[in-house]
């Protein structure tokens, strides 16, 4: 497993290589606007746009339109390059965000007790 912290701003990546060969951000802090081009930066460092991605969100405090729209646009380039993204939920508000604009049917949310340490 690897493990490389990507930092900028208000938010910060933590990326490791699962033993499955899924690359997992640990999001932490603010997704807006001002931060939303990290995730491309971290799974670009990665190399990981035709691999399984897990966004681990338990510890994003904030996210804005514009980082929903950011998870959205991955989502649809992993899916245009073979690879998947899994989200796990993260605290209250972030999940509010998600149930109230309908993406919590959309993208593939799971609980943190249903990703287990190198599998989806």
């Amino acid at each position: 497993m690897e493990n490389s912290p990507e930092v900028g701003g208000p938010l910060s990546i933590e990326s490791r290589t699962l033993t499955n060969g899924a690359i997992q951000l640990a999001l932490i802090g603010e997704l807006d606007l001002a931060t939303m081009s990290l995730l491309d930066q971290a799974l670009d460092a990665a190399d990981a746009w035709s691999k399984p991605v897990i966004f681990d969100l338990r510890r994003l405090e904030f996210v804005d339109s514009s980082g929903l729209h950011s998870i959205l646009r991955v989502d649809r380039r992993l899916q245009e390059n073979g690879g998947t993204l899994t989200i796990v939920r993260g605290p209250r508000a972030v999940e509010r965000l998600f149930k109230l604009t309908g993406l919590d049917s959309r993208l593939n949310i799971v609980g943190p007790d249903e990703v287990v340490s190198g599998a989806t």
